[in-house]
């Protein structure tokens, strides 16, 4: 309701305070008058704002008492004779000013204080975070809007409209604006129970702190995986909780997870999706190396059989390295076609950076950010999302090797000997060091320790922070082979045949096995067992504690790239165009395929049920399950009423 010259009017919508116009009371003294020399001249701003400070000019302000607007008492200053300084109350709303002096009263001209009127908010309901606009006329900064007593600061986007997210712990109640030095009523908002996480994407088994809102008050809530109730909490008095112990199933395949929360007593409910995904994202898995995929739970001995190819695509020359997939993103460097982002899934191209050529060197993608050598010699890193420059180094010589990112750094070998630490983000050269020979092996990195191999026949271990020799190994032959360091061993192999194992710390020597034959790619290493190609055509599985032979299988040619293993599968490609699928436990060939040229550095990545590898013909290809497409495949969510509560939670 508001009154204008004492007519009552209604107005629609919630009213914050009334737009006054200003008008001259009909029974006020006429503008400037005054009383023995006491008088106005003039009141700036006319218009103004509850909370503002006007000024007021005249003569005989020494002994004022007291300021009023329309019958509203004003704090004010006295600045000087001619000036005062007054201040709008909450309640002011428009008339003249008049000063009262103890034996003089005057008069001043009219004026209007602007308050606010609210239109609407919208929307009336949503979730903690909902953006709330507010509508109306006359609003000023600052603004707060409180959520049944959750109190957030509101974006005053103009005199008309006011935005305020909904706070972490607000509930269903009045909205209350506060603008221009008043607060009123603006209307309800609903809170709905809403969900976030801690991650949205991860691999099997990923811990998640999980948090709601929205729910009843001090009720239970059952915590849905799929559709299993995985844990019951309570929530708080204002009808939130916080969980961190929600864990991703080790069973969850490739695609989206729903996790799904509802009250007992409430019956109010809420669900978001979580993206099951696992990167390959460095040529060993991890940093330290190993090239064992322990989240791999698509793929296995009894389907493995299964594999068709999904997709292919031809960067235009052929492939020798291994390809990364990071975030649902593949990425491929071919030989004279530079470096190619691909969706994981279709095979479609993101983009492409064709300066990036030649070379051996497998990406490694880190902290949003692309790392991969070029065989001119150039290590290049570009923005992960667009292939965007970020830096380059051209390092003199030509990279075959793959960098590895470890804290921060980015470590690299060249062919001229020398192994380089780079700041990942800057480019900054942070050490090198110089080997006796080309260094085709890539390093790894564990306990603040790089390991790697050099053509001068020395296996190397560096401090990681400074460069200097921890220690290093004399073998037989140029260590071409990809180290891996599994639970304080290192293992590699070596042009002299013979695979190696060492103390990690200490670099003494634990076991070795000559083979018979070269052993150029690197070694995977998975419960107990040491995987190994070479140069007979043979895959080997080693006792990964005494070095024992336990199979060998003979393929139709030499076998020079790295060895992978996932779920109980060895994957392993040759010079002779054949990819195998064997059991890493006896060794039988599971699966093969044959491709129109040979792999030569090309070792399979196995990730979200999928195996991808390059070759010499020119395309990456990727296989999945009966020829069919994994990965992120969107699926509805489960029906609330569907969930079933496990009462046995407590």
């Amino acid at each position: 309701m508001s009154i204008f010259g004492g007519t009552r009017t209604r107005t629609v919508g919630v009213v914050l305070a009334v737009a006054i116009v200003a008008t001259t009371l009909a029974d006020a003294p006429a503008a400037g008058a005054a009383t023995k020399s006491l008088s106005i001249k003039a009141v700036t701003p006319a218009h103004t704002s509850v909370g503002r400070t006007v000024q007021i000019t005249g003569a005989g302000f020494k002994k004022v008492k007291h300021v009023v607007l329309a019958h509203t008492q004003l704090h004010f200053r006295i600045l000087s004779a001619s000036r005062i300084a007054a201040t709008m109350p909450a309640h002011a709303t428009k008339g003249q000013i008049v000063v009262k002096s103890t034996t003089a009263t005057a008069t001043g001209p009219a004026m209007v204080v602007n308050t606010a009127t609210v239109t609407s908010i919208s929307p009336t309901s949503g979730g903690i975070g909902t953006t709330v606009t507010v509508t109306g006329t006359g609003f000023t900064s600052p603004a707060t809007v409180s959520f049944n007593g959750a109190s957030v600061t509101g974006t005053v986007v103009s005199s008309t409209k006011i935005t305020a997210a909904v706070p972490s712990s607000a509930s269903t109640g009045p909205v209350k604006v506060t603008s221009a030095g008043s607060t009123v009523t603006a209307g309800t908002f609903t809170v709905t129970a809403s969900l976030s996480i801690s991650a949205t994407a991860g691999p099997p088994g990923t811990s998640l702190i999980i948090a709601g809102a929205g729910f009843g008050a001090n009720e239970a809530v059952d915590l849905y995986t799929a559709t299993t109730d995985q844990a019951l909490v309570t929530t708080s008095s204002t009808g939130t909780f916080k969980y961190s112990g929600l864990v991703v199933p080790a069973s969850a395949q490739p695609g989206t997870l729903w996790i799904s929360a509802e009250g007992r007593h409430s019956g109010l409910a809420a669900q978001l999706a979580f993206t099951v995904r696992s990167d390959w994202s460095t040529l060993g898995f991890k940093v330290s190396g190993g090239r064992s995929n322990p989240y791999e739970n698509t793929l296995n001995t009894a389907n493995v059989g299964g594999l068709g190819q999904a997709w292919s695509y031809s960067p235009g020359s052929a492939v020798e390295s291994s390809v990364t997939v990071a975030a649902g993103v593949a990425y491929v460097l071919s030989v004279s076609s530079g470096l190619s982002a691909l969706d994981a899934t279709t095979g479609a191209v993101k983009w492409t950076y064709p300066a990036a050529v030649g070379g051996n060197s497998t990406p490694a993608v880190a902290g949003g950010v692309v790392y991969v050598g070029s065989g001119g010699g150039t290590l290049y890193a570009l923005k992960a999302s667009t292939g965007a420059l970020v830096w380059s180094k051209n390092l003199g010589t030509g990279i075959d090797a793959s960098p590895v990112v470890s804290d921060g750094v980015v470590f690299i070998g060249t062919a001229n000997g020398t192994v380089s630490a780079f700041n990942a983000t800057t480019g900054a050269l942070v050490w090198t060091y110089a080997a006796g020979a080309a260094i085709y092996s890539s390093p790894m990195v564990s306990n603040g320790i790089v390991y790697l191999g050099s053509q001068d026949d020395y296996f190397y271990a560096l401090n990681a922070a400074t460069g200097a020799l921890d220690w290093r190994y004399l073998t037989g032959g140029g260590v071409e082979g990809v180290p891996a360091v599994v639970n304080g061993v290192v293992y590699f192999g070596s042009d002299d045949q013979t695979v190696y194992a060492f103390n990690a710390l200490t670099g003494s020597l634990l076991w070795s096995d000559n083979l018979g034959a070269n052993v150029y790619g690197s070694v995977a290493v998975a419960n107990g067992v040491v995987y190994a190609g070479a140069g007979d055509s043979h895959v080997y599985a080693l006792n990964d504690t005494t070095g024992a032979t336990l199979w060998s299988t003979t393929t139709s040619g030499l076998v020079g790239a790295a060895v992978t293993v996932a779920n109980g599968v060895v994957y392993a490609a040759n010079y002779a165009d054949q990819l195998y699928a064997l059991n890493a436990t006896s060794g039988a060939i599971l699966w093969t395929y044959t491709a129109g040229e040979a792999f030569f550095f090309d070792a399979p990545t196995v990730v979200n049920g999928t195996v991808y590898i390059g070759s010499e013909d020119g395309r990456v290809r990727a296989f999945t399950l009966a020829g069919g497409v994994t990965g992120d495949v969107r699926t509805a969510a489960p029906s609330v009423r569907s969930l079933r509560p496990n009462l046995a939670l407590r």
